[in-house]
C-alpha cells in the first residue's frame, strides 16, 4: 500500500510558530487558538483538562457523601448539606466528569484514526463543548444558591438546576453525533469499518447509545422541570420523587453504557505495544459490540416501573454483561502471545481498567436478587440521617459502591488514553514512571472508594456490619480522595507538557512510542491542523504494520 509521507520534523522551534498544515491553513496562535478554535485536537484538550479538573471535584464529593454516613451525618457539612452533595456528586461522576473525558479523547483522537482531517462538523463539536461547559457552571453555581433536585430551597434556582441538566445532556449527544459521523462519513479510502482502529469503532457503538440514554435522561428531566414550573401537586414535583426520577442514569446497567470507550482504549494501548498484528480481531469488535448492545439501560427506571431492577431479563442483562469482558481479555491475551508486549504504563492502566470494570459488572448482579434485600440499608444504618436515607432509597449504599468502581475504571481508562495518545494530544510523551505510579494510585483508590460500601449492602442480611459502617464510610471517603488525587496527577503533567511544547520546548516523532499500528502515528506530534495531506487507500487494519512489510511511502 502507499502512504503520503508526513513530515518527521522535530525541532524545538517549529512548536513556538504558527503551524502550517498540510492543507495550507495556518494554525491560530495566542488565546484565540483556544477560545476561537474549532480544530479538534484544540476541543478534545479541551475536554480532556475541564473534565479531569471536575473530576477531582466530583470524587471529593463524593468522599463528603461518604464521611456523612459517619455517626450522626452532620459533623462535616450538617444535615442540610446532605442530599444536594450527594446528588450533585452522582451527577458529576458521570456528565462532568466521565463522559466528556472520553469524548474529548474521541473527539481529538478519532479524526487521526479514521484519516480525516478534522472532526464533522467541526462548529458543532466546539459548540458543544462550550455548550457543555457554561452549563457545567450553571449547575454548580444553581447547587450554590440553594438550587438542589429533590431539596432546593429556592425554586428559581432548582429550575435552573433543570435547566443546566438538559443543557449538558444536549451538548454530550451533539458531541458524540459528531464523534459518530466521522467514522461513518469520514473514514479515508479503504477503511471499511471492520478495519477502523479500536478506539474508533467503540465511540461508534458507544456514541449512538449515548445519544439515546442522554435523550431519554432529557426527557426526565424536562417533565420534572415542567411538573416543577407549571404543574400543581403531583407526583413527578415533588423534593421526595425528583431524584428517584433520574437516579437511574447513574445505576447499573445504564452507568456501563458510558463505558464502552474504555473497552476500545484499553484494546488499542494493548495492541499497539504488542508489535503484532490482533489475530482475534474479529472477535474484540464483536465484544465491544455485545458489551454495549447489553449496557443499554434506560429502560429501567424504577420510579415509572416499581421492582424494574429485579426483573429477570435485567438480571440476565447483568449477567451477560460480563461475557463480552472475558472475550475481549482473550483477543488482548491473544495479541500479547503473538507478539512481544512492552512493559508500558499505558498497556499496564488499560488492561487494569478493564479488569475494575469487570470486578463492578460482576458486583452489578447481585443488585437485582430481591432477596438479598441490596435495594436498601439496614434499619441502623444512617439512622440519624434521613436526608441519606432518602438518597439511599434511590441509589443504596450498594450502588454507590457499584458506581464509585465504574467511575474509577473510567479513570484508569482515560489514563491510559492520555498516557498513550499524548503525543497527539501534548506534543510529546509524558513519564513513563508517573504512569505506573498511576496504576498503583488508581487501583488503591478504585478499591477503597467502592468495596466497603458494596460491603456495606449487605448490612440488612448481616446486622453486625451496620455496627462497622463508620469505619467502612471513613475507609471509602478515603478511597474517594486517593482518586481526586489521581485525577489531578492525570491532568497536571498533561498541561505542564502542553505548556512547554507551546512554549518552544520539543516534538515528538510521529510514531512516538516506535510501534504504533494505525494512522494516528502517522500525523505529526502534535499534528498540524489538517492532520493529513493526501492518503492512498489502506489496505489493512494496521496500515503502519504494512508499511513496515514494504509497503512504499
Amino acid at each position: 500500500m502507499a502512504i503520503t509521507e508526513t513530515s518527521t520534523t522535530t525541532d524545538a522551534s517549529v512548536a513556538a510558530e504558527p503551524a502550517a498544515s498540510p492543507s495550507g491553513f495556518v494554525e491560530p496562535s495566542g488565546l484565540g487558538a483556544v477560545l476561537g478554535s474549532g480544530d479538534h485536537k484544540t476541543v478534545g484538550r479541551l475536554y480532556i483538562g475541564f473534565s479531569l479538573a471536575f473530576g477531582v471535584v466530583a470524587f471529593a464529593l463524593a468522599g463528603l457523601s461518604d464521611l456523612q454516613g459517619i455517626g450522626d451525618g452532620g459533623t462535616i457539612l450538617g444535615l442540610n448539606s446532605a442530599f444536594p452533595v450527594f446528588t450533585l456528586g452522582q451527577l458529576s461522576l458521570v456528565l462532568l466528569f466521565a463522559i466528556p473525558l472520553l469524548l474529548g479523547l474521541a473527539t481529538a483522537i478519532v479524526p487521526l484514526q479514521v484519516g480525516a482531517n478534522t472532526v464533522a462538523f467541526p462548529r458543532a463539536a466546539a459548540g458543544a463543548f462550550w455548550t457543555w461547559l457554561v452549563s457545567a457552571g450553571a449547575l454548580i453555581s444553581a447547587y450554590a444558591i440553594d438550587g438542589a433536585i429533590g431539596s432546593g430551597a429556592n425554586e428559581e434556582s432548582q429550575q435552573l438546576a433543570f435547566l443546566a441538566l438538559i443543557g449538558l445532556a444536549l451538548a454530550l449527544v451533539v458531541g458524540s453525533v459528531c464523534v459518530v459521523t466521522t467514522v461513518v462519513a469520514l473514514r479515508t479510502g479503504g477503511m471499511a469499518l471492520d478495519r477502523v482502529p479500536f478506539f474508533s469503532w467503540s465511540m461508534l457503538v458507544a456514541g449512538g447509545l449515548w445519544v439515546m440514554t442522554l435523550g431519554v435522561f432529557a426527557a426526565n428531566v424536562l417533565l420534572v422541570l415542567i411538573a416543577v414550573k407549571y404543574g400543581t401537586d403531583n407526583k413527578y414535583a415533588a423534593a421526595f420523587n425528583q431524584w428517584p426520577q433520574l437516579a437511574w442514569l447513574v445505576t447499573p446497567p445504564a452507568v456501563f453504557t458510558f463505558a464502552i470507550p474504555a473497552l476500545g482504549i484499553a484494546a488499542d494501548a494493548v495492541t499497539t505495544f504488542t508489535g503484532a498484528r490482533q489475530p482475534r480481531r474479529g472477535a474484540v469488535l464483536f465484544a465491544i459490540a455485545a458489551f454495549g448492545a447489553l449496557s443499554f439501560g434506560a429502560y429501567v427506571q424504577p420510579f415509572f416501573n416499581i421492582g424494574a431492577q429485579h426483573q429477570w431479563i435485567v438480571v440476565g442483562q447483568s449477567a451477560l454483561l460480563v461475557l463480552p469482558l472475558l472475550l475481549l481479555l482473550g483477543g488482548l491475551g491473544a495479541a500479547m502471545k503473538a507478539g512481544k508486549p512492552k512493559l508500558a504504563s499505558p498497556p499496564i492502566l488499560g488492561l487494569v481498567a478493564l479488569l475494575l470494570l469487570l470486578l463492578a459488572t460482576l458486583l452489578a448482579i447481585p443488585f437485582g436478587i430481591q432477596s438479598l434485600q441490596l435495594e436498601a440499608p439496614a434499619d441502623s444504618l444512617i439512622a440519624t440521617n434521613q436526608a441519606l436515607r432518602e438518597a439511599a432509597s434511590a441509589t443504596p449504599p450498594y450502588l454507590w459502591g457499584v458506581l464509585g468502581l465504574a467511575a474509577s475504571a473510567l479513570t484508569v481508562a482515560g489514563a491510559a488514553g492520555v498516557y498513550l495518545w499524548a503525543p497527539k494530544l501534548v506534543g510529546r510523551r509524558l513519564g513513563d514512571g508517573l504512569g505506573k505510579l498511576l496504576v498503583l494510585i488508581l487501583g488503591a483508590g478504585a478499591l477503597l472508594t467502592s468495596v466497603p460500601l458494596v460491603v456495606l449492602g449487605f448490612a440488612p442480611k448481616a446486622s453486625g456490619l451496620a455496627d462497622s459502617a463508620d469505619a467502612l464510610f471513613g475507609a471509602a471517603a478515603a478511597g474517594a480522595a486517593v482518586m481526586a488525587v489521581g485525577a489531578f496527577v492525570i491532568v497536571a503533567p498533561m498541561v505542564a507538557g502542553r505548556l512547554a511544547v507551546i512554549a518552544g520546548g520539543r516534538t515528538d516523532e510521529p510514531d512516538a512510542w516506535g510501534s504504533g499500528q494505525t494512522l494516528e502515528w502517522l500525523a505529526g506530534s502534535p499534528p498540524a491542523t489538517g492532520n493529513f495531506g493526501t492518503l492512498a487507500p489502506v489496505a489493512s487494519p494496521e496500515p503502519l504494520l504494512d508499511l513496515a512489510d514494504g509497503g512504499d511511502a
